[in-house]
């Protein structure tokens, strides 16, 4: 005879079409399962796992930070973008995306969220942001988007960037 769990849903369900007939039983059925399994699953996670951020997803929806590290600080890295910004070559409307980025300063040592995004590239729904904020049409998004690979911007800048432009429309 093999023992189930009292959260073991096919058990229940064999149950309920058991007391399918009467409906006085069927629904004490249904509220002994409520009480007893409860209708969501049981976390079995410790405190700890439980206050942990979720994780990140670090490929495929964010630009390849690999050669932003290369540039050592998120400092330096500014400055590489401003740069490209006032780089002749670098046409508008990405040279003044990336001008936007002339006060983004490093993050406070304790603040590690924006350490954080200092550290990881940008995700392409932040560029996005920012592009659609900046008014680019699709292609110009996709230069945007290939420019920030360039770089590379990392997810502060990119909502840096983001930051800035909604400032300029509200003011």
């Amino acid at each position: 005879m093999t023992n189930y769990p009292v959260w073991d849903k096919q058990m229940w369900a064999k149950l309920l079409r058991i007391a399918h007939d009467d409906e006085t039983l069927y629904r004490w059925v249904q509220a002994l399962r409520e009480h007893v399994a409860g209708d969501e699953p049981v976390d079995v996670r410790t405190n700890v796992e439980r206050r942990l951020p979720p994780a990140h997803k670090k490929t495929g929806e964010r630009l390849d930070f690999t050669r932003g590290i290369e540039y050592g600080t998120f400092d330096e890295l500014t400055r590489r973008a401003l740069r490209i910004a006032d780089d002749d070559r670098t046409p508008e409307p990405y040279a003044g995306l990336l001008a936007l980025l002339s006060d983004c300063r490093p993050a406070a040592h304790d603040d590690h969220v924006l350490r954080r995004q200092e550290r990881e590239g940008a995700t392409y729904k932040s560029l996005a942001a920012a592009a659609f904020a900046a008014g680019l049409s699709r292609d110009e998004r996709v230069t945007f988007y290939r420019l920030a690979e360039k770089v590379p911007l990392s997810q502060r800048h990119a909502s840096r960037t983001w930051q800035r432009l909604g400032q300029e429309h509200t003011a």
